[in-house]
């Protein structure tokens, strides 16, 4: 059909001129495969313009006798129109779908923690209390809100309200700490060692010790508070000064018959490949070993965490158990020198030792202990404006 008006509604559309002395040929070939085209314009006898809809256009171009024609494609209009702007920015598209997938993985991703309104409680021990529940820096991280605010309440006593929130790529933790109490702005004297006091004398706070009392490292040996006649407690700074003997013990166990666990070589693995905790593929086998060693690999493939691809393998190494018979005389002697080194160990660099002695506890079925016990003795003494920790002098 040849209309020489323009179809009312159609403004999507190809805009041809055609060259040669064959227009009617042309045509009555448009006829035949019943191809539609209007706004016809002949302003000669070679010459022809008209304009031809998307699906005539498709038709148009079965014609096996096209090739004999010449005709010149001018103009596009709408749908054609925006399909040639789609194909000459389609990198620009392309890159804003690539760019909107990786701002949406990444907003999945925490880069930072940020923490404020802390003075006495300190920063790690916020981010010890968010690794139990694997967040952390770098990570994927899903998680309720109220749920961490309550985890944090929970593990914090210094905490009096919290909020939580993520904003992006971060995690925004609002602190409010309690109050501190009259007595606890001053520090109590406390035990730096295991000892047991051999003198004290106590010029200001409050202590139930005496001489010959044990205190365990991190006792409080001297209150940071006292209490008046009346019975009413109030803040102090302690002041005393304490003599006391510390101990260093290293103790080692001897059986005669030891029961030794042993890897056979044999494993079965277990593998899954994760995207965002979403399981994309799995190899499992069952474990039929009677008693195994089971090691967790559960670590994301790329190291800048652009793609959330995590890598989750399980290995299951068989054990097996053998009965092994021990000679003590034949180890005495490195037993002793293991439970020095233990007790060794344990001494800081400032604590000179005074005495060094051994101990061998027999024990039922042919166990013994054998303990190492090296002794020193320190001074704590707050009567001075830097109060300080002394120690004896070397007897070695």
């Amino acid at each position: 059909m040849l209309k020489k008006n323009k179809s009312k509604g159609v403004y999507s559309y190809y805009y041809f001129k055609f060259e040669g002395l064959n227009i009617e040929r042309f045509l009555n070939e448009l006829i035949k495969n019943n191809v539609n085209v209007f706004d016809i314009e002949r302003p000669s006898y070679k010459l022809l313009y008209f304009k031809i809809s998307p699906a005539n256009y498709k038709k148009l171009k079965t014609i096996k006798t096209l090739k004999n024609f010449n005709f010149t494609l001018i103009d596009k209009n709408g749908f054609p129109k925006w399909l040639e702007i789609f194909k000459l920015r389609n990198g620009l598209f392309v890159g804003a779908m690539v760019s909107c997938l990786a701002i949406s993985v990444l907003s999945l991703f925490t880069f930072n923690i940020n923490i404020y309104g802390i003075e006495s409680i300190k920063r790690e021990e916020i981010l010890n209390v968010l690794k139990q529940k694997n967040i952390d820096i770098n990570k994927i991280n899903n998680f309720n809100n109220e749920e961490i605010e309550n985890l944090l309440k929970t593990n914090l006593d210094k905490i009096s309200l919290v909020s939580v929130s993520k904003l992006g790529t971060s995690i925004n933790i609002n602190i409010k700490e309690k109050l501190k109490q009259p007595w606890e702005n001053y520090e109590s004297i406390i035990a730096p060692y295991n000892l047991l006091i051999t003198d004290i004398e106590v010029h200001q706070g409050y202590t139930t010790l005496n001489v010959g009392d044990s205190v365990a490292e991190g006792g409080v040996i001297v209150n940071n508070f006292d209490y008046n006649n009346l019975g009413v407690k109030f803040d102090v700074e302690p002041i005393a000064k304490i003599e006391a003997d510390v101990w260093f013990c290293g103790e080692v166990v001897f059986n005669s018959e030891e029961v030794v666990k042993y890897k056979t070589g044999n494993k079965i693995v277990n593998s899954s490949l994760l995207f965002n905790n979403l399981k994309l593929f799995s190899k499992t086998k069952p474990v039929k070993f009677d008693n195994y060693e089971k090691v967790v690999y559960n670590e994301y493939i790329f190291n800048n965490c652009f793609l959330p691809i995590k890598l989750y393998k399980e290995t299951f190494y068989e054990i097996k158990e053998k009965v092994v018979k021990h000679n003590f005389e034949e180890e005495k002697d490195s037993l002793i020198e293991k439970s020095k080194q233990l007790a060794y160990e344990k001494v800081p660099n400032d604590i000179k030792i005074l005495e060094e002695n051994v101990n061998i506890i027999e024990c039922e079925n042919g166990t013994k202990i054998i303990q190492t016990y090296l002794k020193s003795h320190i001074t704590i003494d707050t009567t001075k404006d830097d109060g300080e920790i002394k120690n004896d002098n070397s007897m070695q």
